[in-house]
């Protein structure tokens, strides 16, 4: 894939899904909660229940703001099932850290993990056509490719 078809993908992405724009206008109470949401899935490999949120006196709204600014996934019942780049269920990518193991939403949020927590990560995923496990370490913008042992191609 070449870097103007990434560029694209990524400008699409923030079309679709302002996140950063989103983020940046909220006050930082609500920055703090979705930071500790996202330090939680790391630290967890899932999403916290909001009683685990408490601590930091939030309630239920504070939570339900995040959903409406499309910055946190909630479920029917208001429980939190993702905050990009996590999700609690599985899906095609896996990251692997100091921390352990969670889910990512898609390729872009896997490959974001290293950089946003600034932390070296493992990569996982498999091959759409063959089933062959891909595994890729990444610190920062430094990416390896290191199963299979040979070269891998972007469709």
């Amino acid at each position: 894939m070449d870097a103007m078809k990434i560029e694209r993908a990524v400008e699409r992405l923030e079309r679709n899904l302002p996140l950063r724009r989103n983020q940046m206008n909220l006050p930082q109470p609500l920055r703090r909660l979705h930071q500790a949401i996202l330090r939680h899935y790391l630290q967890h490999g899932n999403a916290p229940r909001a009683s685990e949120l408490d601590y930091a006196g939030v309630c239920q709204s504070a939570i339900a703001k995040l959903g409406q600014e499309k910055i946190i996934v909630l479920d029917s019942s208001g429980a939190i099932t993702g905050a990009y780049p996590f999700v609690d269920e599985q899906r095609e990518f896996r990251v692997v850290s100091e921390y352990g193991a969670v889910n990512a939403m898609c390729a872009f949020d896997a490959l974001a993990v290293s950089s946003m927590f600034s932390l070296p990560t493992r990569i996982e995923s498999r091959c759409r056509l063959s089933r062959q496990g891909i595994a890729m370490k990444q610190d920062g913008s430094v990416i390896t490719v290191i199963a299979p042992n040979t070269q891998v191609f972007a469709a």
